[in-house]
């Protein structure tokens, strides 16, 4: 080149920029990349402009300082999408938990709404995403109230689910006549994978909020949950017998002998489990646990069977049951009801003397229950407060000290044991909630649980040793981002969970036996609870995290359980010798359909309390009560009341600045502002003239004599205890209380 003549600016490629930035392996300034490409200064206008148009078509991103690198490969993802209350979505993938929580902001939803399947992309790692297209409706149908802003206008509806937007009524149905305040279920019009503002189609209408029935209608028919049978079914059921018969005791161990006896919460109606103890060798004991069998009722294809497999599981409510199976079979024939020959399938458990199960059989039976009873009374019986029948009485306590050598052998191998209240609902003649409870949780509860533990997993590992395909009820280490989170709120309110990256059953239940009986309990253990991943079935791979079970399935519920009737399905197979007739691979498409049904199950269980506790509360407005604070997000306090349970928040502006400078696990004294039952909202205010903190409120909730108050500080401004801000407090992992039962 003469001198003199200017150095030639040459055409820049994105092409070329992507290959000099891959080669050095790390981001790049302009001048940096200029000097790599051999850009003369003259041409930096020319390469600015190139980076721009990269930037535009996110190939490149920028980091501080005016750094470039490559942006990461976009990524497709087909999932469904969860839409909180304020807007922002959440991706989740089922069975892949590396892609769940992808969030979408919501100017990228589109017409996405809550529980849809959707095709998303997502730029990078940590960016959010931008949903591409509706694959499949999750909601067909949405429940609201009816109201009208303008006299002349269209009527809108107000869904209940806080999730969803208004929708505008485009047809009021066969019902022309809509009026302010109705509740009614309503049909999407759109097509399924339709895109534009929703518009829907009145179906039917529930009534009015101000009665209590509608409300658990309205939940009902949210969550699509079937309640009345079919006639096939129905006629199916009809066919069956009321009574066993002799040509049913073929090939039968006859039980009828022993000392066979039910326990279930006083108002149970189905009784699935009986239990009977005998002496064993060496001063061990013997534990047959006899289930309702079910499977010889209900055949496999049969109406019966094809209607339990939609259900999947029976759902709890405090009003009402909405049961697997019709109650010809789930409170009559199938129910291991007193005085009555019942045909069974029984898990026998030999225990040496220290509660170690060294041998187990399994085979169909049939018993006579001799005894129906429920929690209070063997609980009475434990503490020596009530005598039913003097052979009754010896075999509770029986099973009370074997109970006490189960629960050791569990604490031993670090098992996880959260100590959780539960809130029970007691309703008037009316249908309104009367009070609500704290659920009792005595050691008959603990009685019971440990024997179904024990058989669940003798009968799962019996199979699997025999490698037998089988649904597995499987729980999965925590994802160590939540084990993170976990740490970071604990060292906020100074405490620690042990086991470094992978920590251990064991060391959950250091951390909860260290705040046993402190005011952190109860706030510590739901954190413990959200940090771990949601147990559900599976016939690809097992074990228990919060049990530390390698083997594990759900044996002892057929009557209200689908997974539970194929296990017993597959076992009497397996005792017999013949075939099996399923793969690994219908087996899966059953567990992940189970796995779906349970989920919605225990979500309108969840919801049907929370209706009934904002109900309750609505009648106590302006009252004040005592009660504790059980997390935070950013602009306020939960705070769950003492006696009911029930669960509200209290914002720090109707608290006073000093509200942030209270910890988890404080009592507190506030006074109910409101409550919206619809969507089981409830308000709170710091009770008081002041409405400050201080040593008043201090000296009001004082410890007892010979206590120190806590000292630890409280949790970050705007996180909630175990889980990401502005996440509502939910309950997932492998602990399913039920019906005075914990179910895992």
């Amino acid at each position: 080149m003469s001198k003199g003549k200017k150095k030639e600016i040459r055409r820049i490629t994105p092409e070329e920029i992507l290959r000099e930035l891959k080669k050095r392996g790390g981001p790049l300034s302009t001048a940096e990349l200029a000097d790599a490409l051999d850009i003369p200064r003259a041409g930096a206008k020319v390469l600015r402009r190139v980076l721009g148009e990269m930037m535009d078509d996110r190939k490149l991103i920028q980091y501080q300082k005016g750094r470039y690198a490559p942006a990461a490969e976009p990524e497709k993802i087909t999932g469904q999408i969860r839409i909180k209350p304020s807007g922002f979505g959440f991706l989740d993938v089922p069975g892949d938990t590396e892609k769940r929580g992808r969030m979408i902001p919501f100017r990228n939803l589109g017409s996405a709404r809550d529980k849809d399947t959707v095709e998303a992309v997502f730029p990078g790692p940590g960016r959010p995403g931008r949903i591409l297209k509706v694959i499949e409706r999750g909601r067909k149908r949405v429940v609201g109230e009816v109201f009208r802003p303008e006299p002349e206008g269209k009527f809108l509806l107000r869904p209940w689910d806080p999730a969803m937007p208004e929708v505008i009524i485009e047809d009021p149905g066969p019902d022309t006549i809509l009026r302010n305040g109705e509740v009614v279920i309503a049909k999407f019009l759109e097509s399924g994978k339709g895109q534009g503002l929703p518009r829907v189609r009145v179906e039917e209408k529930l009534g009015r909020k101000e009665d209590p029935r509608v409300g658990i209608e309205a939940i009902i028919a949210e969550r699509e949950l079937p309640v009345e049978f079919p006639e096939e079914v129905i006629r199916d059921a009809a066919g069956k017998p009321d009574r066993v018969s002799e040509k049913d005791l073929a090939g039968r161990t006859d039980l009828r002998g022993d000392l066979t006896m039910t326990i279930d919460p006083v108002d149970a109606k189905d009784f699935d489990d009986a239990v009977s103890i005998h002496p064993g060798e060496n001063g061990g004991k013997i534990v047959k646990v006899s289930i309702a069998d079910v499977s010889h009722y209900v055949r496999e294809r049969s109406p019966l069977d094809l209607e339990a497999y939609a259900r999947g599981t029976s759902v709890y409510l405090p009003d009402r049951v909405i049961p697997m199976l019709p109650e010809r079979l789930s409170n009559q024939i199938c129910s291991l009801r007193p005085e009555e020959d019942s045909l069974t399938l029984t898990a026998e458990m030999h225990f040496d003397r220290t509660g170690l199960v060294q041998r187990s059989e399994f085979y169909p039976s049939v018993i006579h229950s001799k005894a129906r009873l429920n929690y209070g009374q063997v609980q009475e019986v434990l503490d020596g407060k009530l005598k039913i029948r003097d052979e009754v009485d010896a075999a509770i306590r029986e099973m009370g000290e074997l109970c006490n050598l189960l629960i050791s052998r569990r604490r031993e191998r670090g098992s996880v044991d959260l100590n959780l209240p539960e809130a029970k609902v007691i309703l008037d003649s009316k249908g309104e909630p009367e009070k609500i409870i704290r659920y009792p949780r005595w050691r008959s509860h603990r009685l019971i649980e440990e024997f179904m533990v024990a058989a669940n997993e003798a009968v799962a590992k019996h199979l699997a040793r025999k490698g037998i395909p089988l649904i597995q009820r499987v729980h999965e280490p925590p994802d160590p981002a939540d084990i993170e989170e976990l740490r970071a709120f604990l060292a906020e309110i100074d405490l620690t969970l042990g086991g470094g990256e992978t920590p251990l059953p064991k060391n959950y239940q250091d951390l909860l036996d260290s705040i046993a009986g402190t005011p952190q309990e109860t706030s510590v253990s739901r954190s413990c609870l959200l940090s771990m991943r949601q147990a559900n079935y599976s016939a690809e791979k097992g074990g228990h995290f919060a049990l530390n079970l390698n083997y594990y399935c759900h044996f002892t519920s057929p009557i209200r359980r689908y997974p539970d009737l194929e296990v017993h399905r597959i076992l009497k197979l397996a005792q017999s010798g013949q075939r099996q007739t399923k793969r690994r691979e219908e087996l899966e498409v059953v567990a992940l359909h189970s796995s779906e049904r349970e989920r919605a199950a225990v979500d309108a269980e969840r919801a049907s309390v929370s209706y009934y506790g904002a109900r309750w509360i609505s009648k106590h407005i302006g009252e004040e009560m005592d009660g504790t604070v059980n997390g935070s997000i950013e602009s306020g306090l939960f705070v769950q009341l003492k006696e009911s349970l029930v669960e509200g928040f209290l914002p720090f502006h109707k608290a006073g600045p000093s509200a942030r400078d209270m910890k988890l696990g404080d009592p507190i004294r506030v006074r109910v502002a409101g409550a919206e039952p619809e969507r089981g909202r409830v308000d709170f205010e710091i009770a008081g003239e002041s409405r400050v903190f201080g040593a008043k409120i201090a000296e009001k909730f004082s410890p007892r004599t010979g206590e120190r108050p806590s000292e630890r500080p409280s949790q970050k401004p705007g996180q909630r205890p175990g889980q990401r801000p502005s996440q509502k407090p939910h309950q997932k992992s492998g602990h399913e209380p039920h019906r005075g039962k914990r179910r895992r």
